[in-house]
């Protein structure tokens, strides 16, 4: 099996210091390629571009480092904001949550209320019933008021 191919950096910062780093590598092996010398000749010319390809490196790197902190810091302070808001929402969820607890004991409150009512006017009704069905003269339908004045006349 052979190892998927490795895709290139999309940064350009990245992409400079990794040709960089391919450069300094390519001239130290074909500086050692061949011999077993305990010293080796280096050019002054190949010792400069060596040591500028190594400068342009570690701008390279400091660059993505820097890139890589701030965009670390960034996060940071998303997540500090997203969390900011969550907590505004929690408070807001339990506001409502309190809100909507207390109308319902209030109308809890009106339905206890009413139906204490109720069994008022059911027993009332019930009352007057029975005193109904104990009157002789039966059960009238008409309002008092009217009975006493079809008397005064």
């Amino acid at each position: 099996m052979s190892a998927p191919p490795v895709e290139p950096p999309s940064d350009p910062v990245v992409e400079d210091g990794m040709q960089c780093s391919a450069f300094v590598h390519s001239q130290m092996t074909e500086l050692l390629k061949g011999t077993d010398e305990p010293t080796l000749a280096l050019r002054r010319k190949d010792a400069v571009k060596v040591r500028r390809a190594a400068a342009r490196m570690n701008r390279a790197l400091s660059k993505h480092a820097r890139a890589a902190f701030q965009r670390e810091d960034r996060l940071i302070v998303e997540i500090h904001l997203l969390k900011r808001c969550i907590l505004k929402e929690n408070v807001d969820r339990e506001a409502n949550r309190a809100r909507v607890f207390e109308r319902m004991r209030l109308q809890n409150m009106d339905r206890v209320q009413q139906s204490a009512l109720d069994r008022a006017m059911a027993s009332v009704a019930r009352t007057e019933a029975a005193m109904a069905a104990l009157s002789p003269t039966g059960t009238v339908q008409t309002h008092g008021a009217s009975m006493i004045a079809l008397f005064d006349t």
